[in-house]
């Protein structure tokens, strides 16, 4: 008799605190700006660097535009499609095109993936890591920015 007393009370305090830790992931949609990670985990603005800070936008359409930092003639804008599995937070990025801003501007047809585990997600921060050994984590403000 205690024993299924005890399962029912485990298994709802185990759902409460999973349905605490879901993200929301409706709050991707946007466009995200490169920024720097605090101590406090905070995605912060970026300082000045060369080739200039990434950037994308995630339409509710799952269009994404990836702007890479653009220097010396160099950077580009790939444009694809996102999708993100909530059971592992892990966000896709698939390319189809690539378009240079300078140097050659030609649209070109890519096949290009990048898959990234997201650590954080709120109204105003993302930091993601790409899934692969060794990568760093990156952090991106929302722009514009906005309150919670």
């Amino acid at each position: 008799m205690l024993k299924p007393l005890v399962f029912l009370v485990f298994s709802l305090f185990m759902s409460l605190v999973a349905s605490a830790q879901a993200q929301d992931f409706s709050q991707l949609v946007g466009a995200w700006g490169e920024g720097e990670i605090d101590a406090q985990n905070n995605v912060v603005k970026l300082g000045p660097r060369m080739g200039g800070p990434l950037g994308f936008s995630l339409r509710s359409d799952s269009v994404v535009s990836y702007s890479t930092g653009f220097n010396c003639g160099f950077g580009g804008s790939y444009n694809g499609t996102w999708t993100v599995n909530p059971q592992d937070s892990i966000l896709i990025f698939n390319f189809q095109t690539y378009q240079g801003v300078r140097d050659d501007t030609s649209q070109k047809t890519v096949e290009y993936q990048r898959v990234y585990q997201i650590i954080k997600l709120n109204a105003k921060d993302l930091i993601i890591q790409e899934v692969e050994a060794g990568s760093s984590r990156m952090g991106f403000m929302r722009y514009p920015p906005r309150s919670e």
